[in-house]
């Protein structure tokens, strides 16, 4: 049997797994009884729980031994004995009975600690793999690359290469020229392929194409596109061939109109008293490029005399030279019309959805090409990769051929976070379970699918929705599905109850929304009515208006992004009384949308703390966490980059020339990355010191650049990691290494982590950086009363006291400014084609989900892109909201018009919230009472409350989030400088005649010395006593 657990947010799912694997470890048999001995070790190997992170698989694991432990041991801790009960009740056995199982399984479980299998669902997969490298044509000891974004970078790069090279690809060539022709001609993109701009432009349209690969949408499709592909070699010209034939209406009527425009142009010349506005439609229509019909060009509605001549040319009677004039303008009128006509074309509609993506798939193959070739040479496996290449190794292979290379078999199998699981890692396992489950096996999977919050990798909450139920009818035990199932252990009655008529509401408006008497979104939120677990009358909403566009001048700490909105200050200010209330800043979470967002959240702290010193507000975020973010790393990169750039001599030269030229301050400096080196590293220095009076320092002429130029001498052949050991030590003061000890050595094990993985120059290292490594942070901190600034997303899986969304205003409404790839089975018939050239169209093409697309065959698939983008605002959202256990605060924009109840869920959900709450008759399976939602209207001056705010007493009956770290903090970075003890060893000592005749020697001299080593303070003693006993002489020494 299956049990398929559907777990609202706050609904005992850790209990509930944690429970199960112990049930599955100590009972067996139907009826059931405890397992003894040698069974309990038998069957501890054979369970595995799949979580989709290493921080919930060691949560896990935690849980499980804390629970086993506590089943094995008497306690009169009431939160501890739940699970004797339920054994109790499942058994029919004593509680002295399941405690001696309970202390025999313990005993075992850490006994036997490597088999007690809880892992990721990346690992359990690797660990398969592993076993099947022969068929997969690769050595056992392959490595993994994590990072898809460098692979489809260097795979496009690699393609480019090629192109240049002696004996290039000619069909890959002649795409790469094609695309640049139509780019240079169509477009204000950079056209240059070649000078791979990461900004924009052609080369990062074609690396954003490669790097959608990695979707499972297109590994579905992919062996049907292989094939087309090998059986069309000259697709190029069967492109052509194609877009000549769909695209020449539209083409001769933009040349009828272009060759109109120039006509009346001409003619105009020799006219007087003519509509004012001809001649700006003429520049408008021959500055067009290619077919698209300009944006801000309107036909005249009227054509003949009035549309050509104003009134007083008319009351006069025109000329015959006058009426030649109106023949031609409207002959320019009527192609116009027919330009536009064209492009309301059915057809024109499709194929421009099917050209625009058409163009890239061979350009990606190619790439595809060569990224398998270079991480087949170098022993890699794609991550992304894993599902489709296990897919098709296994193939329809059972699970016992399966278990027989793994040299081991699995009874049960717990699945955690079902609803994040992609269609094809359920594949994967579904041979698996199906094989359990026909030995009478029980097996777990649990999930909400109002918590799929990461369908952009791939996570498909059908799955635990609708199609894990339809592959095993009958055999599957769905609990979570009714409101007695489901009971909320984490939230007090108001949030519970808010947020059970909160989302009926929104649910259903979205369903009205998309206007296709569907249900889809009724259905998902179908059990979302929930239990308060505690009944008492506690808990507290509030939801404040903001004036939408109000940004706060006066902070401004980086870009003018950052600046925040006005309210923000509003958010600051709640958070101080909330902490002036008895809630500890760690029991507070700002929960934010974007890391934009959350910059301006901080930027908002840090001068609510300027104007408070006295009472600052701590926090932490992703953003305060970053490795890249810390002075110390500031300089140690700019000390990098001064480097990669070459010499200072040379610079120092340029200088001077600037400085004769003229006595501007910015002059005197030297290059952006000596100047950005001289300040960071004068920051440092000199932490007091304001912007101004350092750039003022540097712009001194004694600023003198002299302990760079040591240092660069000093590292010029030392290791990537050495260098960054030497630059450490030399350009970040003693004080910075002990405030920044973290950050330090986080960035030197990103520098080892990049070594072991990459090139190690530092020209590699760096573009490295700017990509990716700037984004790494160090993990929060625990045991610090700090409030916690992060995005929803990270927040899933968490819980706070207070939650405050300091900007709910997240569209329901889908934007053209932001697409997505949707590969659709095409429709060549719709293109109006003769049988020959719709042959040419490939049977599956990404398509950008634009809203032209309504306007096609593919209407029904823009609708579900159109469902699924709303699911993810509303899962978000539901996310957000039940993160809190007492108090939720919604920041939301003022309503200005009913057009933002079309736009903006926040105002839609209130108006929805309201009706519902006074209608007798609304079906919402658990409401908030009538008496709770005020008739006000919610304004900038008049927030919406819901509830009472928890008394000082309430507070300290829930307890705090604050918890005291087990672990020790890092007190300082201790370093040495590599170059005084680092060198090359002379070639003269390696010869057999030497005093030295065993190159080992050296070797073996050093780890003699480091074994007497445990701090930096040890090293000279150490020394002395070898130079002392004569290991080492006194030059040594």
């Amino acid at each position: 049997m299956l049990d398929l657990q559907k777990a609202s947010a706050g609904s005992g799912k850790t209990y509930t797994l944690a429970r199960k694997f112990l049930e599955y470890m100590l009972v067996t048999g139907n009826p059931p009884r405890l397992r003894c001995g040698k069974e309990l070790e038998d069957a501890l190997r054979h369970i595995l729980a799949i979580t989709f992170t290493n921080k919930a698989t060691a949560e896990m694991k935690d849980r499980i031994v804390t629970r086993l432990a506590d089943l094995a041991n008497p306690t009169l801790d009431p939160a501890k004995t739940t699970y004797m009960a339920d054994f109790e009740k499942f058994t029919g056995q004593s509680a002295d009975e399941i405690r001696a199982a309970a202390k025999d399984a313990l005993f075992i479980l850490l006994n036997n600690y490597s088999d007690f299998q809880v892992s990721t669902i990346d690992a359990f997969f690797q660990t398969i793999l592993r076993t099947f490298a022969y068929e997969i044509g690769m050595n056992d000891s392959y490595d993994l690359e994590l990072d898809s974004d460098f692979i489809s970078r260097a795979a496009v790069d690699a393609t480019l290469t090629d192109i240049n090279s002696a004996n290039p690809d000619k069909a890959v060539a002649e795409w790469v020229k094609a695309m640049m022709n139509r780019s240079a001609a169509d477009s204000t993109k950079g056209w240059n392929i070649f000078a791979k701009s990461a900004s924009g432009g052609l080369y990062k349209d074609i690396v954003t194409a490669v790097s959608k690969m990695a979707s499972e949408q297109f590994k579905k499709v992919r062996q049907e596109l292989e094939q087309f592909y090998a059986e069309h070699p000259d697709s190029l010209n069967d492109f052509k061939r194609v877009d000549n034939a769909v695209m020449k209406g539209l083409r001769d009527a933009v040349r009828d109109a272009k060759a109109a425009a120039r006509a009346v142009q001409k003619a105009l010349k020799n006219q007087e008293n003519t509509i004012t506005y001809i001649p700006g439609r003429i520049d408008k229509v021959l500055a067009a490029k290619g077919v698209k019909f300009p944006s801000n060009l309107t036909i005249p509605k009227k054509s003949g005399n009035e549309a050509a001549f104003n009134a007083a040319a008319r009351r006069k009677g025109l000329t015959t030279s006058q009426q030649d004039f109106v023949a031609l303008h409207d002959k320019f009128i009527y192609a116009l019309t027919d330009w536009k006509a064209e492009l309301e074309e059915k057809k024109l509609k499709l194929w421009m959805l099917y050209r625009a993506n058409m163009r890239m798939l061979p350009l990606m193959y190619a790439a595809a090409r060569k990224s398998a070739d270079m991480l087949a040479e170098q022993n890699v496996i794609d991550m992304a990769e894993t599902n489709s290449i296990l897919h098709r190794v296994i193939g329809d292979d059972d699970a016992p051929f399966i278990y027989e290379r793994l040299g081991s078999r699995l009874d049960h199998f717990l699945i955690d976070e079902f609803q994040d699981t992609s269609s094809m890692q359920w594949d994967n396992l579904r041979p698996l379970v199906t094989e359990s489950m026909s030995r009478g096996n029980g097996n777990l999977i649990i999930g909400d699918a109002k918590q799929s919050i990461y369908r952009f990798r791939n996570a498909d909450p059908s799955l635990i929705s609708q199609k894990v139920p339809l592959h095993f009818p009958g055999q599957v035990n769905e609990r979570g599905e009714s409101k007695a199932e489901n009971t909320n252990h984490r939230s007090l009655r108001t949030i519970v109850e808010f947020n059970n008529s909160a989302f009926h509401a929104l649910a259903t408006h979205l369903d009205d929304a998309m206007s296709d008497n569907k249900t889809f979104f009724a259905d998902l939120y179908a059990n979302v009515a929930q239990y308060p677990a505690n009944q008492n009358r506690e808990g507290y909403v509030e939801i404040r208006c903001y004036e939408k566009g109000k940004m706060e001048t006066d902070v401004n700490n980086g870009d003018d992004s950052d600046i925040p909105p006005k309210h923000f200050a509003d958010v600051a200010a709640l958070i101080a009384d909330l902490h002036s209330r008895g809630y500890n800043y760690a029991d507070i979470a700002v929960l934010v949308r974007t890391n934009q967002e959350g910059r301006q959240m901080i930027n908002t702290l840090v001068e609510h703390n300027k104007n408070n010193p006295d009472k600052p507000i701590e926090f932490v975020s992703e953003e305060s966490l970053l490795i890249a973010g810390a002075e110390s790393v500031k300089a140690i990169i700019s000390v990098m980059r001064l480097i990669a750039d070459g010499s200072i001599d040379e610079e120092k030269a340029a200088r001077e020339e600037r400085a004769k030229a003229t006595n501007s301050w910015y002059c005197k400096t030297l290059s952006l990355s000596l100047f950005n080196c001289r300040y960071d590293q004068l920051a440092l220095e000199h932490p007091e010191m304001s912007t101004s009076e350092i750039m003022q320092l540097i712009g001194n002429d004694n600023a003198d650049c002299s302990n760079l130029e040591s240092l660069i001498r000093s590292v010029d052949s030392l290791a990537l990691p050495a260098l960054v050991e030497t630059v450490a030590l030399r350009a970040v003061p003693q004080q910075r290494r002990i405030d920044e000890a973290p950050y330090i050595a986080a960035f030197q094990d990103l520098v080892l982590d990049y070594c072991q993985r990459y090139p190690s120059d530092i020209l590699s290292f760096l573009q490295w950086w700017d990509a990716k490594g700037c984004e790494k942070s160090i993990s929060s901190p625990e045991g610090v009363d700090a409030i916690s600034i992060m995005t929803v997303h990270k927040a899933k899986g968490l819980e706070y006291q207070c939650v405050i969304i300091p900007k709910f205003d997240w569209k329901q409404t889908v934007s053209d400014q932001k697409t997505e790839w949707r590969w659709v089975k095409t429709a060549p018939e719709g293109l109006e084609l003769p049988e020959e050239l719709a042959a040419l169209i490939p049977p599956m093409l990404p398509v950008e989900t634009r809203a032209a697309m309504a306007d096609t065959v593919h209407r029904e698939e823009y609708q579900d892109y159109m469902r699924e983008v709303r699911m993810d605002m509303i899962n978000t959202t539901y996310v957000a909201f039940t993160r809190a256990v007492a108090e939720l605060y919604i920041f939301i924009p003022e309503e200005a018009s009913a057009q933002d109840r079309t736009e903006y869920a926040a105002n839609a959900l209130l108006a929805k919230l309201r009706e519902l709450a006074h209608d007798e008759a609304a079906d919402c399976a658990y409401p908030m009472p009538h008496d709770m939602i005020p008739e006000d209207e919610c304004s900038t001056d008049k927030p919406l409350c819901i509830g009472e705010p928890l008394t000082r007493e309430a507070i300290a009956r829930l307890g705090s989030k604050l918890r005291q770290s087990d672990g020790d903090a890092i007190s300082e970075y201790y370093v040495r400088d590599p170059s005084g003890f680092l060198h090359f060893r002379d070639p003269e000592s390696l010869h057999a005649d030497s005093a030295d005749p065993d190159p080992r020697s050296l070797g073996n001299r050093l780890h003699d010395i480091m074994s007497d080593v445990v701090t930096a303070a040890d090293l000279d003693t150490a020394i002395r006593r070898r130079v002392i006993n004569g290991t080492l002489t006194a030059g040594e020494g």
